[in-house]
This record gives structure tokens, C-alpha cells and sequence, in this order.
């Protein structure tokens, strides 16, 4: 097995079967008296094998299915679906060389046994799904209990609308036995839902089944095309980054499914966290009102709460809307803003909070963090139930550690109900528009004011101030405070910075990242806090490490994140993590690190 891409807990690769090699994830064909072995199945299962015949055929694409039964050695078996119910208890797993049947349970306490790569059937998948929070129970606890290096296989379950969800969850193999019997049952399946063969219109699809049959036959193979290119364009997205978004388009089409996905993210997030990256390229499409608990967000909201302090200096907060242009520092609104603040003789003190949905509170040394730095939201002026809580909730936290004298809003609206049920004295500056001439007035009027109770402060190096909170945020306070250390200062051009001891470069900052890049002298840091830090053996790569070649890596390792390379306890290179930590250890193949600078 060998994976190429990872989207949160779906991924995209390939396994490989007495040298054929499978895409993954992967549909497993299941032929009918209607739906014969088409030159495109690459996995086909027999229901009914016939005597002498092995229960799996891997089929390259293209080729005839002559001489193509796997060899004995293999020992796969792919098990039907099994209607045990979850409250069964006598439903042992049962291992068939390398393919093992397993049973869900109520509580997901789901038994498998110790067998590494392996693929997992979970049998009675069919009896499961209807059950959301049950369902998430045993496919995650699956997924977790076989981890990395094995599949998982949910047997007589996937459609065209379901598809892109079961695969967001971690599915790798399916079948297309729901499909054939929706097709007995009379319904024609697309990616937003189904309908009946009497309610679809001739020219509706123009797929090849509906083109070039008729009656039941043309229904079993439109449906199965359907699934075929729901697969293709999922592949797509895991290469892209884009599966959530997908996903989002498809659960509309049904109730259960967003049941599903909420309840993944809501009482699964420490497992789905795990495996999102902590930066990316792509921007965060936050357009659903359950962006709010989306693992990459929440994190961002706990590390504000838990890694972030204020700067020392800091004596008012002051509380300003989002821009549309990211980082906000160098967008229009803010540069108006920004000049108002400068103007004031209490320009040192004051502490920058940009409010936003649905990251919470970004002080302003964290807007060029991932994702503060990359996220569109709908603007609507309108603040949900949902988003308010969120604030109220974030900003209560904040402010137990988070000390001010002042708090001044100089946000828009309703909003401002919510900091003042948490913010003693909040004094509110804006008048229907933040940059209209009142509202600038009144801001700049205000601080003045409050100017007079403090005795001037001489201006601060705000950027070294940001490299600080955003090596404590990435790392923790403990780094931080090592390698943001007295001496140091910052060089450059805002959003892009170098942190520089004397004449030694530590990290750098840039836009593209909205993390530190860390040197050789800069992982020196990391070396001696032992965090963040990954252990091979015997390993000199210049390029890349291997996930063979790891003996040990941290468990706080994402997917992004910058780490130091150890080889025989001392510090060997530096570079990105392509992997998370938990995987680096498991898997055997597949790029761990990706080396920046090595000794």
C-alpha cells in the first residue's frame, strides 16, 4: 500500500495484489444476470463462485478477464453483506488470509483482530448506517483499532449520493450491491438522490446505459456508471483538497447524511483532528454553517485558548470586524484603521481582535496563521444562534487568562450583544459602517480619551511580537520561549519575516505557509524540548524521509507542521511533515518528511 494524497481521514493511493495495482479508494464490481463484468471493473466479486473459482478477480483496465482469478496464495475472500444486528453479541471476526470480517456493536466496541494490512469488512454494515450515531461509533473505532496501514470494506451500503461521505469517514472499498438492488426496486440513481424509472425523463442523462439500453438493463447500468463517475470525482477532490466540499453538495440530497457528517465532527473530533493538516494551500471554503466545527477551526480555537497569550503591553482590546483580503493587516479597511490607531498616543497598548466567524477571535498576531490567513465566508451582515454562541463561548475562555483595562468594539450590529455579556464597560465606536466618518471619528475620539490614564509607551517591534505568538501557537509556549529569545529580532517585509540571532537565520514567516519555517539552527530548539521531533535510524537521505526509515515520531505531529529529523539522538535535518505522527510510525511506505535543510 502506498498512499499519494490525504484529504482528512480519506485517502488516495494504491494497494497492490499479486502485482496489480489498485486504485484506492475503489468500487467492487459484483456482476448479475443484468450487470456482466464491464473492461472497466478492476475489483470483481463473485456472490456465487462457481466451483474451483476464487472468491476475487483483480482485472487490469482494459483487458479481458481470462486467466485473471487470484492466485491461492492470496487466500481473499470478500464476505456478502450480514444483517447481524448491533445489539448480537455472538458476531466473532473471522479471517480469511488477508481479508477479515468484522461485526459492529451498540457502543462500537467493535473486536478486530491484530492483523496488519489487512482489508476489513465490516459485515453488517447494512443494518449500521440507518443508525447514525451507532454507525460513526464502528466505522471510526474500525478505522482506528486497524489503523494506517490497513483498509476498510463496507459492503452493500454505497450510492452516487452517499459516496463521497462513506470515503470523508475513511471507507476505502465499496460494492455495488445496493445499487443493483435499488435498480430491481426500480430507481434510478444520481449524486442528488434517486428516482423512479416512471419519474425520469427520456433525455434527463446521457451516460452510456441510457443511450444505448432500455427497460431494467438500462437501469442497472446507469446506475452503475453513476457510482463509477461519483468515484472519479472523488478521486479528484482527495487529490485536491476539495472533498469536503463535495461532500457538502451531496448531503443536502438527504437528511441522515448530514445527521452523519455533523456527528462526525461533533463527538468525533480528537479522532477526525488527527488527521487534518495544521496549514494548506487551498483557501478554507467556509460558505456551511457547520464550517463552525470544522477540525481545522476548532483547533485553531483551542490553540488560541490554549497556546496564546496576550502581549505583555497590551492594556485595551480593541475589537475589529474581518476583510474579505487576507492577511487583514494589508486590506483596504484595515489600513484606514490601522492609520486611526497609530494617530493616538495610546497606540502602544492597544491589543488588536478581529471578531470572525467561524474562527472566533483572531488577535492580530495570529492573522497570518492557517486558516485565519486563507478562509471565505459569506458575508451577510445577519450573526446565526450558532455563530454567537461560538463568540461568547471563545471570548469567555480568552479572556480568563487575557487581562484588559478597556475594551472597545469597533464592530458592526448584533454582535455586540455578545461581548457585552462578557466584556465589562464595552464601549461601542461604530456607527452603521466601520470606515464611515463618524465611526473613524468616534474610535480615534475614544482612544484619546482613554489615552489620558496611561503614560505614553514607545513603540514596541510588533513583528518580532508576531514571530513569538506564532512559534508558541505552532509549537507551544516552552519553544517559543527558547527560540524567540532575547537578542533576537525580526527582519523583512510584513506578512514576510526572518527571525535572525546575530547573524544566524532561525525561521522564517511568509504568507504562503502561515507557519515558521524553521533552519538547522532554528530545529536546535526543537532537539532539545524533544517535541515536534521524528527519530530515524542509519537514515542520511538528502531529500526525503521514508516512513520506513522511522523509529519513533511525536503524536502531536500533523500533517504540515514543521519537525526536526533526529538521526541516532541528534539533530540530522529539518522539513515538513507529510505525514501525521501515528502514521509515520505505522506505515511502512510512503514519504514522511520532507527535508528542508540537513547537516
Amino acid at each position: 500500500m502506498e498512499i499519494k494524497h490525504r484529504d482528512g481521514v480519506a485517502r488516495y493511493g494504491f494497494l497492490k495484489i499479486d502485482e496489480k495495482r489498485i486504485e484506492i479508494p475503489n468500487i467492487i464490481f459484483v456482476p448479475t444476470s443484468k450487470l456482466k463484468i464491464p473492461k472497466g471493473a478492476v475489483i470483481v466479486e463473485r456472490l456465487k463462485p462457481e466451483e474451483g473459482e476464487k472468491f476475487l478477480q483483480i482485472q487490469p483496465l482494459g483487458d479481458s478477464i481470462t486467466n485473471v482469478w487470484m492466485s491461492g496464495s492470496a487466500n481473499f475472500h470478500i464476505p456478502i453483506a450480514d444483517p447481524i444486528p448491533a445489539s448480537f453479541e455472538e458476531a466473532p471476526p473471522v479471517c480469511y488470509g488477508k481479508w477479515c470480517v468484522v461485526y459492529g456493536k451498540e457502543e462500537g466496541e467493535i473486536e478486530v483482530p491484530s492483523k496488519k494490512g489487512c482489508i476489513f469488512t465490516l459485515a453488517n454494515a447494512p443494518v449500521l448506517f440507518p443508525k447514525s450515531k451507532i454507525f460513526l461509533r464502528n466505522i471510526l473505532k474500525l478505522r482506528e483499532k486497524i489503523g494506517y496501514g490497513s483498509f476498510v470494506h463496507l459492503p452493500a451500503v454505497a450510492s452516487p449520493s452517499n459516496l463521497a461521505l462513506l470515503v470523508y469517514m475513511g471507507v476505502d472499498l465499496v460494492d455495488t450491491i445496493y445499487i443493483t438492488i435499488a435498480a430491481r426496486n426500480g430507481y434510478m440513481l444520481f449524486p442528488e438522490g434517486s428516482y423512479h424509472l416512471e419519474e425520469v425523463e427520456e433525455n434527463l442523462c446521457s451516460c452510456p446505459a441510457c443511450v444505448e439500453k432500455e427497460g431494467m438493463e438500462r437501469v442497472v447500468w446507469h446506475n452503475y456508471y453513476s457510482l463509477l463517475q461519483e468515484m472519479e470525482r472523488i478521486r479528484l477532490a482527495i487529490r485536491r483538497g476539495r472533498l469536503r466540499e463535495l461532500v457538502e453538495q451531496r448531503i443536502l440530497a438527504e437528511p441522515h447524511l448530514t445527521e452523519k457528517y455533523r456527528i462526525m465532527h461533533l463527538e468525533h473530533y480528537r479522532f477526525v483532528e488527527r488527521r487534518f493538516p495544521v496549514t494548506r494551500q487551498r483557501i478554507l471554503v467556509a460558505s456551511s454553517r457547520d464550517s463552525i466545527d470544522y477540525p481545522e477551526v476548532r483547533r485553531f480555537r483551542e490553540r488560541v485558548i490554549e497556546r496564546y497569550e496576550k502581549p505583555k503591553f497590551a492594556r485595551i482590546a480593541l475589537f475589529l470586524p474581518c476583510s474579505s483580503k487576507k492577511p487583514y493587516s494589508i486590506s483596504k479597511s484595515h489600513t484606514i484603521l490601522k492609520k486611526v490607531i497609530s494617530s493616538t498616543r495610546c497606540s502602544g497598548i492597544i491589543h488588536e481582535i478581529v471578531v470572525t466567524s467561524p474562527l472566533g477571535i483572531v488577535p492580530r498576531e495570529l492573522e497570518i496563521v492557517y486558516p485565519a490567513i486563507k478562509y471565505d465566508i459569506p458575508v451577510t451582515g445577519k450573526w446565526y444562534g450558532e455563530e454567537k454562541e461560538m463568540i461568547r463561548n471563545v471570548l469567555k475562555e480568552y479572556l480568563r487568562k487575557n487581562k484588559y483595562d478597556i475594551f472597545i468594539s469597533h464592530l458592526p450590529g448584533e454582535i455586540n450583544e455578545v461581548l457585552r455579556e462578557v466584556c465589562s464597560e464595552l464601549t461601542e465606536t461604530c456607527v452603521d459602517h466601520p470606515l464611515s466618518k463618524e465611526s473613524l471619528n468616534n474610535l480615534r475620539d475614544e482612544l484619546e480619551k482613554v489615552a489620558e490614564n496611561y503614560e505614553r509607551v514607545e513603540s514596541v517591534n510588533k513583528y518580532l511580537e508576531v514571530m513569538r505568538k506564532v512559534a508558541s501557537f505552532q509549537f507551544g509556549f516552552a519553544v517559543a520561549e527558547d527560540l524567540v529569545r532575547d537578542g533576537c529580532r525580526a527582519e523583512g517585509n510584513y506578512p514576510s519575516l526572518k527571525l535572525m540571532d546575530g547573524a544566524n537565520l532561525l525561521a522564517s514567516l511568509s504568507r504562503e505557509r502561515g507557519l515558521l519555517s524553521l533552519t538547522l539552527e532554528g530545529g536546535k530548539v526543537l532537539e532539545k524540548a524533544r517535541v515536534y521531533t521524528v527519530d530515524v535510524e542509519g537514515v542520511k537521505s538528502k531529500g526525503s524521509v521514508f516512513a520506513s526509515d522511522v523509529v519513533r515520531a511525536d503524536d502531536n505531529i500533523r500533517v504540515g507542521d514543521d519537525v526536526a529529523v533526529l538521526s541516532e539522538g541528534k539533530l540530522y535535518a529539518v522539513g515538513i511533515a507529510r505525514m501525521n505522527g501515528e502514521e509515520m510510525k505505522e506505515l511502512e511506505r510512503g514519504e514522511a518528511v520532507r527535508i528542508r535543510h540537513h547537516v
